[in-house]
C-alpha cells in the first residue's frame, strides 16, 4: 500500500496483483485497534474498537495455525499478500470473506468467561478463512454454484474442529450442521442444492447452501477415503485457482484424480431436494442364528403405481459387541422397504447403521431396548450413540431414565451426555428429573445448559427451587445463566403457575443488574418472560425493552419475544403488541425486518398478516420478504385451524401435568413392585 500527502489531504493507494472478483472489494474505515500477527512472511493482522484488543486476541489469535492448516489441506498455499480481519458494528452477517480483508460482526469478539462456552466465533474464523481458496482463489461462476464454496467453507469448520478437539467433537458438529438443514427442509421448504429458481441471488444463500453442502462433501470424503479425498481436492483447486468453477468442475477433479465417477451422489443430494428417512427395525431369531433387519425408506410415495423419491445407496450395517470386533455388511438401498437376513455365531449386542455415519439422512431406530442400551454403551461413533439415545427417550419408561442417567454421568463424550440430558427432558416424569440434576455438575458448559432447559421440561417444584437456586449460583457460563432465566419461564404450568409473580420479579432483576457480554443473559430472561403467554405484567416489560435504545441483541430478542407472548393475551393487550410490532416494522434495518417477521409469524390474527403483507411489499431486501411471506402463510395456517384452539391449548397442557404425575407415581409403584419380587 503506498501513501502519500495531496495537500491537506492523504492518499492511499491499493495494488493487488492478483486478479479477483469485483463483489469481493471491501474498505473498512473507522478509528481501528490493530493487533499485528503473521503466518511465514504474511501479515495477519487484526482490526478492533480500541479497548478491544484481548478480545481480539482471544477471538482471532489461533488465524496463523490455521492458516498453516488450510493451507496442507487444500494443497496450495495462502494465495494472497496479506489477510487482515476486521471487527465492525451492525454488521447484518457473521462474516464476509472479501479478497485478503475479511469483515466480521463485533459480536463474535469473546471475553474470558464467553471462551469457555465455545461460542461460534472459532469455527466463524475458519469458515471465513476457508473462504480464501474456496470463493477468492477459486470463484464460482454463478450464485446457483455457490454450495462449492459455502459447502466447503462449512466443512471447513468439520476439518478445524477434528483437527483441533478431535473426531467425536468432529462428528457432532457435523450432526448439528445436518439438524440445521433438515430443520430448513421439515420447517420451511425443500430445494435442490443446484438451482436456477430464485428472484434474489441472496436467497440462495440458506441452509441447504451451507450445511446440506458441508454433508455433501462429507458424503464425497466416506466415499472416496482420507487420501483420495485430499487428492480430488488438491486437484481442483490447483486446476482451477484464480478461475471460475461450477459444479461439473468439481464433478471433473474428482474423477481425474481418483477414478470414481460421482454423478450418482450428486444427482440424488445435489441437483435434486431432499434426503433418505430410514426406519429401521431389527430382530434376532435365536434358533438359527440369524438377524434380521428391514429398512423402510419412509420418505418415498406411491404415484401412479411408481414409487417417487427413492434414494439408492450403498450403505454399511454393523453388528457390534461388548469384547470383539464389528462385522460390518454394505447393503444396496434402493426400495421403500427391503428386509436382510444375516448368519451370525453369536447374537450382537447392538446394531449400527450407516458406519461412520457418512451419508445425510434421518434415522429413527426400532429396536429393543437392550440392544439400544447397549449401543448407547458401546458404539464408537458419536452420532450412533445420539441415535440410541434418541431412540430410548422415545421408550420414557424408568429403564429407559436409568440408562440415559448412566450416560449423563459417565459417558466420556460431552456430545452424548449432552443428548441424554436431552432426551430426559422430553421424557419430563419426575425420575427423569432427579436424574438431570446430576448433570448440572458437568464440567461442560454445553453440557450444563441442556441439562438447564430440560430442567425446565419437568414442571415439579424441585426442579423449580432447583433452577432458581441456580440462577443464583451460576456464575461460568453465560449461556447456562440464560438457560437459567428463560427455564423459570417455561416450567411454570400447572401448580406452578402460581410463581408467576415470583419469576416475573426474578427475571425483572436480572433485565435489571445483568448486562453484559451480546446481552446473552438478559436475552435469556426476555426469553423466560416470553413463556408467560397469559400475563400482561410480563408483555409489559419486554415492552420496555423494544424501544430505540435499547442494546440491539437485547431489543431483537424483545421484538421477537413479543410474537411468542401475544396467544393467550387479552384483546386489548393484542392490540397493543400488534402496534408496536406495526410501528417497528417501519424501520429499515435488515436484522429488525427479520425480527419483526418472525414474531409476527407466531400470532394468530388477520392484523398479524397485514402488517407482513406491508413489510414484504416495502421491504428492498429479498430475505425479508421470503420470511414475511413464509410467516403470512403460518398466520393463514393457523386461522383455519378450529377456532376454540386456545381452549383446546390449555386442556392438552392441563392433561399433560396430570400425566406427568400419575407417570410418576405409577413408575414408582412399578419400582417398588419389582423391588418386593
Amino acid at each position: 500500500m503506498l501513501i502519500y500527502n495531496l495537500g491537506q489531504e492523504t492518499v492511499y493507494h491499493w495494488l493487488q496483483e492478483q486478479i479477483h472478483p469485483t463483489y469481493l472489494m471491501a474498505l473498512a474505515v473507522g478509528e481501528f485497534s490493530e493487533i499485528k500477527d503473521q503466518w511465514k512472511d504474511i501479515p495477519v493482522n487484526y482490526y478492533v474498537e480500541k479497548g478491544k484488543e484481548e478480545e481480539a486476541k482471544l477471538s482471532m489469535g489461533k488465524t496463523p495455525q490455521m492458516i498453516d492448516y488450510f493451507s496442507s489441506k487444500f494443497g496450495y498455499d495462502y494465495p494472497f499478500p496479506k489477510y487482515a480481519q476486521a471487527c465492525v458494528s451492525d454488521f447484518i452477517f457473521g462474516g464476509m470473506e472479501n479478497t485478503s480483508t475479511t469483515l466480521l460482526t463485533d459480536r463474535c469478539l469473546l471475553d474470558e468467561k464467553a471462551v469457555k462456552d465455545k461460542t461460534f466465533t472459532e469455527s466463524l474464523v475458519a469458515h471465513e478463512l476457508a473462504h480464501q481458496w474456496f470463493g477468492d482463489l477459486v470463484v464460482i461462476k454463478h450464485w446457483s454454484h455457490a454450495w462449492i464454496k459455502e459447502g466447503m467453507a462449512s466443512y471447513s469448520e468439520v476439518f478445524w474442529t477434528e483437527n483441533e478437539y478431535g473426531k467425536d467433537d468432529a462428528a457432532y458438529y457435523l450432526l448439528n450442521e445436518a439438524r440445521s438443514y433438515l430443520d430448513e427442509d421439515s420447517s420451511r421448504y425443500r430445494r435442490p442444492i443446484v438451482t436456477n429458481v430464485y428472484r434474489e441471488a441472496i436467497e440462495l444463500y440458506d441452509r441447504h447452501l451451507y450445511e446440506k453442502g458441508a454433508c455433501v462433501y462429507h458424503m464425497i470424503r466416506g466415499i472416496l477415503g482420507e487420501e483420495l479425498f485430499d487428492k480430488a481436492i488438491h486437484k481442483f483447486v490447483n486446476d482451477n485457482a484464480h478461475k471460475t468453477v461450477e459444479t461439473v468442475d468439481l464433478l471433473r477433479a474428482i474423477e481425474t484424480a481418483t477414478g470414481y465417477n460421482l454423478l450418482f451422489l450428486f444427482d440424488q443430494y445435489v441437483f435434486r431436494g431432499g434426503h433418505p428417512d430410514y426406519k429401521i427395525s431389527y430382530s434376532w431369531d435365536n434358533d438359527n442364528n440369524l438377524a434380521k433387519l428391514t429398512v423402510t425408506q419412509t420418505q418415498a410415495k406411491e404415484e401412479d403405481g411408481n414409487i417417487k423419491d427413492i434414494f439408492d445407496l450403498k450403505i454399511p450395517i454393523g453388528f457390534g459387541y461388548e469384547k470383539s470386533p464389528m462385522k460390518i455388511f454394505t447393503l444396496r438401498l434402493h426400495e421403500k422397504q427391503q428386509t436382510f437376513y444375516f448368519p451370525l455365531e453369536t447374537q450382537a449386542d447392538y446394531i449400527s447403521f450407516d458406519v461412520n455415519n457418512y451419508f445425510l439422512k434421518t434415522v429413527k431406530l426400532e429396536y429393543p431396548l437392550a440392544e439400544l442400551k447397549a449401543q448407547l454403551k458401546y458404539d464408537p461413533d458419536p452420532v450412533s450413540r445420539t441415535y440410541a439415545a434418541i431412540a430410548i427417550g422415545k421408550k420414557g419408561n424408568l429403564e429407559a431414565i436409568k440408562s440415559l442417567e448412566e450416560a449423563l454421568t459417565n459417558d466420556p463424550f460431552w456430545g452424548i451426555r449432552l443428548e441424554a440430558a436431552k432426551q430426559l427432558g422430553k421424557i419430563g416424569l419426575d425420575q427423569a428429573g432427579e436424574a438431570l440434576v446430576k448433570g448440572l455438575e458437568d464440567e461442560d458448559q454445553k453440557v450444563r445448559r441442556t441439562v438447564i432447559q430440560s430442567l425446565g421440561r419437568i414442571k415439579n417444584d424441585h426442579c423449580y427451587q432447583t433452577l432458581k437456586t441456580a440462577l443464583k449460583t451460576e456464575e461460568k457460563s453465560y449461556y447456562c445463566e440464560a438457560a437459567i432465566a428463560s427455564s423459570l419461564g417455561s416450567i411454570l404450568s400447572g401448580s406452578l403457575k402460581e410463581k408467576t409473580p415470583e419469576v416475573i420479579d426474578l427475571l425483572k432483576k436480572v433485565l435489571e443488574t445483568r448486562s453484559g457480554w451480546n446481552e446473552v443473559v438478559r436475552s435469556g430472561a426476555i426469553t423466560g418472560l416470553s413463556k408467560l403467554k397469559t400475563n400482561g405484567d410480563a408483555v409489559d416489560v419486554i415492552m420496555e425493552y423494544t424501544k430505540l435504545g435499547i442494546p440491539q441483541a437485547l431489543r431483537l430478542a424483545a421484538i421477537r419475544a413479543l410474537g411468542t407472548i401475544s396467544t393467550g393475551q387479552t384483546p386489548d393487550k393484542l392490540e397493543e403488541i400488534l402496534d408496536s410490532l406495526e410501528a417497528i416494522s417501519q424501520e429499515t434495518f435488515f436484522l429488525t425486518q427479520v425480527a419483526v417477521s418472525t414474531a409476527l409469524g407466531q400470532m394468530e390474527t388477520p392484523k398479524a398478516i397485514n402488517i407482513l403483507q406491508g413489510l414484504a411489499d416495502s421491504t428492498p431486501d429479498g430475505r425479508v420478504k421470503r420470511r414475511a411471506e413464509e410467516a403470512i402463510k403460518k398466520v393463514r395456517k393457523k386461522l383455519g385451524s378450529d377456532k376454540g384452539i386456545q381452549g383446546l391449548r390449555d386442556e392438552i397442557e392441563k392433561l399433560k401435568q396430570e400425566n406427568q404425575e400419575l407417570q410418576s407415581r405409577l413408575s414408582n409403584l412399578e419400582a417398588k413392585n419389582s423391588e418386593l419380587t
